[in-house]
């Protein structure tokens, strides 16, 4: 047996892994969750268990409001079901026979790696900010270990989410999950199986090696996380939605699906597609190094739409390894070191439809193989502003991200992009400029589309 899959865990730098960190809200006569306090509501050196889930301690102290939480006995993280008395509780599973042990009720954990380890499919982990320390080297679900998390559920997915100051919001600083010993081809945070969510974390290589966060089945999704410091990979999911990347040495953000993400300031080619149905949505790679570093690679038929690449070591686009043709939409590619979109002559069509291009030494596209080119926009100035692009780094915000890419109004630049996407008045390109009025939502300065089609 194990814990509940509503529960919900809690992890705070402040706190302890021999807490228990752990509280069942959904759980029946709950009491008061005390997980999330740094320090327990009970410790106990007394405990004594007899092979049934009956836990009983001379000293005592239950009470009717710690039913639900968790209960820490000599390392393993139980579920108080229900209190007796003062000196006697019942909890979710028999535990060995033991006297003398120590035991804690409530207070949150330390580190994500002894969450995960008690977590059951379909739990929930919160992360406090704050820099955890992660061992690579060191067995996953453990104190202080890397997190690997099972399957979750088609209705109850698992997950990790960090948060700042109160579980949900989605400000900064975030978490940090940091390298302290590293290990090649270890992801930080991984997942085994099916629906799972990371959610709103930072995962830090520190120079160190290893992976940041990786999706071994499907319906994986990363939201709002980061990875940064020099990871092999950044993050691997099947669905990423605005993520970030910065000094990646190979594939910083691998998505199947990715909407609203950036990959800037890496060795390796931004967004790399090596399957049919891959689709980029709103994203932009942008600065990655090395002549072989383009800003999106598809090697088979994908397809991206209001994209940005800008300033890649080697083409904007580039078509590879494909017989069955690719699509790019109302996307951008400029200041690129060799061709706004480049196809190998043996390769199949791409289409390029709406797009703009501009200051790529090679030319703005170089095969015969592309298919269409109707209505490309040649740009004879940086549409963007340039002291924001300079200005971005290892621990730029999305939202900052996406405002050094805001289309600006300079004539055969940014004015060429704006109005002129194929979603009817929305801008080309991976942001749209802000307009007075007008319905949408914000990243940084830049306006973000509501719907389908952005009127202004």
């Amino acid at each position: 047996m194990a814990l509940s899959n509503t529960g919900e865990f809690e992890v705070n730098i402040l706190g302890s892994d021999l807490n228990a960190g752990y509280f069942n809200p959904s759980g029946a006569s709950a009491g008061t969750d005390y997980s999330q306090s740094v320090t327990p509501i009970l410790t106990l050196a007394d405990v004594v268990t007899n092979g049934t889930t009956t836990v009983t301690s001379a000293t005592g102290g239950f009470t009717a409001a710690m039913v639900r939480n968790g209960i820490n006995i000599a390392g393993t993280i139980y579920e108080i079901v229900s209190r007796s008395d003062s000196n006697t509780v019942i909890v979710d599973r028999a535990a060995s026979a033991a006297s003398g042990q120590s035991a804690r009720v409530g207070g949150a954990l330390a580190s994500p790696g002894k969450a995960a380890g008690a977590m059951t499919n379909g739990t929930r982990m919160w992360i406090k900010q704050g820099t955890y320390p992660i061992d690579l080297t060191a067995t996953a679900n453990t104190s202080g270990g890397r997190v690997s998390l099972g399957l979750g559920e088609s209705g109850r997915p698992t997950i990790v989410r960090g948060y700042t100051t109160t579980r949900g919001d989605q400000t900064y600083p975030r978490p940090v999950l940091q390298v302290s010993t590293g290990s090649a081809g270890v992801y930080v945070v991984s997942s085994t199986g099916n629906h799972s969510s990371i959610e709103n974390i930072v995962v830090d290589a520190n120079a160190k090696a290893g992976n940041g966060i990786n999706g071994g089945g499907t319906n994986l999704r990363v939201v709002r996380c980061h990875a940064k410091g020099g990871f092999a990979v950044g993050i691997n999911t099947s669905a990423a939605t605005l993520c970030s990347a910065y000094g990646c040495t190979s594939f910083p953000i691998f998505a199947s699906i990715a909407f609203l993400c950036a990959s800037h300031g890496n060795s390796f080619s931004g967004f790399t597609a090596t399957g049919d149905g891959f689709r980029y949505n709103n994203c932009i790679s942008a600065n990655n190094t090395g002549a072989t570093s383009d800003g999106f690679q598809f090697q088979a038929g994908a397809a991206a739409m209001n994209c940005t690449s800008y300033g890649n070591g080697r083409n904007g686009w580039t078509l590879q390894n494909e017989s069955r043709g690719s699509t790019i939409l109302s996307s951008v590619s400029y200041n690129n070191a060799a061709w706004g979109f480049n196809v190998g002559t043996t390769y199949g069509g791409l289409k390029l439809l709406n797009v703009a291009t501009g200051a790529n030494p090679s030319g703005a596209y170089n095969s015969s193989f592309i298919t269409d080119t109707g209505n490309m926009a040649l740009l004879t100035a940086n549409p963007f502003d340039t002291s924001l692009i300079a200005a971005l780094g290892a621990d730029s915000t999305i939202e900052a991200i996406f405002a050094a890419f805001s289309p600006n109004n300079v004539s055969g630049g940014g004015a060429l992009l704006r109005g002129l996407s194929a979603m009817a008045y929305a801008d080309i390109g991976a942001v749209q400029h802000q307009e007075s009025g007008g319905g949408g939502s914000f990243i940084g300065s830049s306006f973000i589309p509501r719907g389908a089609l952005n009127y202004g």
